[in-house]
């Protein structure tokens, strides 16, 4: 029976860590360990983790989150990693499935299931499910189809850890994703189908009220990695993205830091978007002022001030780039947006 080792951060979480501790000595598994890195917390946590004898735990000053999860990788003695925030909680019977499906000797080095997403007082709001065959791309489509699995229902072995390293301890933001782009480029993703965990959605989280920073920081982090992907598969990342924008506007996360299409790929990406969303004149407009802003920083034109003037400068980018099925086919379609 391989050992699980669950990593928790936590400052002031007093009002939830609780429920976390519990979720993992509920799952019955009898070779675990549950390490709780604590930030120094002000308010009642370490007393409850006081009530606790079976935990591994320290309360001291950290740099962040990331700091504190290496801190406990550091700590942690099991074959296979979980990383549940505490204010997260795990489903009953995950590590028994988890224990089953891993398998270093075959491979099997991450393993990875479904997400429920609860409200402050366990409301559920959304289950979310994951890509079946998880794929670099994949990681990427946080937009759309946001197929990409959530960090608490996410296990590797040692030997993952061991080759990939610690969290980047300089980010703030995406310290998830930054590590599950290192993973996937060197290693297979195998998926349970079932529910692993349950994460907690709330307004004093890190995550919730800074998501210009965040998206700056998830640009910044997977850009680079683009490389790793075909151009077949770049379009379909940048299509995935397109397709978001010009359903949700300005009303949409993501627009805080727009991501005009500035290559020819990024280009076929929203122009594959654009021949698929119903209100073509919406996501056309939507869609020049990302083109505009490209124009204008090449230096091609100023900036549009009418739905002709709109029209003409972004055929004259298209005109540039046509040839192919996508652009061809957008170009016959760009007359409509005027009516």
């Amino acid at each position: 029976m391989p050992k699980i080792s669950v990593i928790t951060p936590t400052l002031n979480c007093s009002r939830f860590i609780r429920q976390c501790i519990e979720s993992v000595i509920a799952q019955g598994y009898e070779h675990f360990e549950h390490v709780i890195v604590d930030g120094e917390s002000g308010d009642c946590t370490v007393d409850i983790l006081r009530e606790y004898p079976h935990l591994k735990w320290i309360s001291e000053p950290d740099e962040g989150e990331a700091d504190a999860l290496n801190k406990g990788l550091k700590i942690a003695s099991g074959d296979i990693i979980g990383w549940l925030n505490a204010d997260d909680w795990y489903m009953d019977g995950t590590f028994s499935k988890v224990a089953e499906v891993m398998d270093p000797s075959r491979g099997v080095h991450a393993v990875y299931g479904h997400t429920t997403f609860v409200d402050e007082i366990r409301n559920e709001r959304y289950a979310k499910e994951t890509a079946a065959e998880l794929t670099l791309g994949d990681v990427f489509m946080r937009w759309w189809h946001d197929r990409h699995p959530r960090q608490p229902s996410i296990f590797f072995s040692r030997q993952l850890m061991d080759d990939v390293g610690l969290y980047n301890d300089k980010l703030h933001y995406s310290i998830d994703l930054e590590y599950w782009l290192r993973v996937v480029v060197r290693y297979k993703f195998h998926f349970i189908d079932r529910e692993f965990s349950c994460a907690r959605l709330r307004g004093e989280s890190k995550s919730e009220g800074n998501g210009a920073e965040q998206i700056r920081h998830h640009w910044k982090i997977a850009l680079p990695y683009m490389s790793y992907l075909t151009e077949e598969e770049q379009q379909a990342v940048w299509e995935d993205y397109y397709l978001y924008q010009f359903f949700y506007g300005i009303n949409g996360v993501y627009a805080q830091v727009p991501m005009p299409p500035r290559g020819v790929i990024a280009l076929r990406g929203a122009l594959a978007a654009l021949n698929k969303v119903q209100h073509f004149k919406k996501g056309f407009h939507y869609l020049n002022g990302m083109v505009d802003d490209y124009l204008e920083h090449s230096g091609e034109s100023k900036k549009a001030t009418n739905s002709m003037e709109i029209i003409k400068k972004t055929r004259e980018l298209f005109e540039m780039l046509s040839g192919t099925k996508e652009i061809d086919e957008a170009l016959r379609l760009i007359p409509d947006a005027t009516t």
